[in-house]
């Protein structure tokens, strides 16, 4: 199982802010949050670190309303709001 799919299979809810400049991927006993604007460009990890040890980079895209995370292992997870709701999808 890749990194990617770990985390995927933990998460319970995506939350993108309305300008697309912040995200949240949120666990049972963690939440991750994402900044990247103009201005930062930061990851604040609280709990799940062993998994959180493992991601590459990110990346927000405000078009897409989508957050992007890349693995160590080549994985990744794409995190969507849509108007179906939230989308969490490994790759």
């Amino acid at each position: 199982m890749t990194q990617a799919e770990k985390v995927k299979n933990r998460v319970r809810e995506f939350r993108l802010n309305k300008p697309g400049t912040e995200a949240q991927l949120v666990f049972a006993d963690a939440l991750w949050h994402f900044r990247s604007d103009g201005h930062a460009h930061w990851m604040k990890i609280a709990g799940g670190a062993e998994l959180a040890g493992k991601i590459e980079r990110f990346a927000l895209d405000k078009k897409r309303r989508a957050l992007f995370l890349w693995f160590k292992d080549g994985s990744r997870l794409v995190a969507k709001k849509t108007w179906l709701g939230p989308r969490v999808r490994a790759t």
